[in-house]
């Protein structure tokens, strides 16, 4: 919104609330914050996106991020050039199913979080995606090359749990997330994990999978829908 008529407008805010109210499932910005409409941005693209929520109080770790977003060239054959590289700021914690947006999100917060992500020189997308395919089929309606998911393996380690899903049919919800998925050209990058507890670093290879889900997340893993972030130090796990 811009003009004599909207003098003082914050535009990050007023996409922000049109977010809250439901009115648009995300919003777009460029490194000068304005807002973009998605198709002019990633049509034909190859999208590299890395997943941050809000209230996340350190910037993203972008060491990890730019070998995740290397990894993504080289495996996708990205051609110089094509590639568009977003961050996402997001409402609700991932970890999560709720369909609404909590009440108690402070929107000036959200707005300076993207702010903050923007003077990065990203392209940055705020949503209200809880879950990695929901984030993906919104990207599909922009007919993507191919798209690229960064994401802490903690939040897959959620997914691939059955008992999380108390009382639900896990087995149909979790083909459907499959399907939703990976039905593009998408893969998802994991972050290590550092398990305080136990000191250990988790990665797809010793991340706990219950039996029911251990078949499909295999099958992910051979077919290189999913892929950990390769040569990462210590140091740089740590600060995940």
């Amino acid at each position: 919104v811009k003009g004599p008529a909207f003098p003082g407008v914050d535009n990050i805010l007023l996409n922000l609330y049109m977010i809250m109210k439901d009115f648009s499932a995300a919003a777009i910005f460029d490194a000068d914050t304005h807002p973009r409409q998605a198709k002019d941005l990633l049509y034909k693209k190859d999208i590299m996106i890395l997943r941050t929520k809000y209230g996340q109080k350190s910037l993203p770790n972008f060491n990890l991020f730019n070998k995740a977003t290397e990894q993504f060239k080289r495996t996708n054959k990205v051609e110089e050039g094509n590639i568009a590289v977003m961050i996402e700021v997001l409402l609700t914690n991932v970890l999560t199913d709720a369909q609404e947006t909590p009440d108690h999100i402070d929107l000036e917060s959200v707005a300076k979080r993207t702010q903050e992500m923007c003077d990065t020189g990203n392209i940055v997308i705020v949503s209200n995606f809880t879950r990695h395919n929901r984030l993906a089929k919104y990207l599909a309606r922009c007919k993507p090359k191919s798209v690229g998911l960064a994401t802490n393996i903690n939040n897959l380690k959620f997914v691939f749990n059955s008992t999380n899903f108390k009382g639900e049919n896990y087995s149909g919800q979790l083909l459907s997330y499959v399907n939703d998925m990976f039905n593009t050209n998408v893969r998802l990058f994991a972050y290590p994990f550092l398990d305080k507890k136990t000191n250990e670093v988790i990665t797809t290879s010793n991340m706990p999978v219950t039996p029911e889900a251990k078949p499909l997340f295999d099958f992910l893993l051979v077919n290189g829908y999913i892929t950990d972030i390769k040569d990462y130090s210590e140091d740089e796990v740590k600060t995940v």
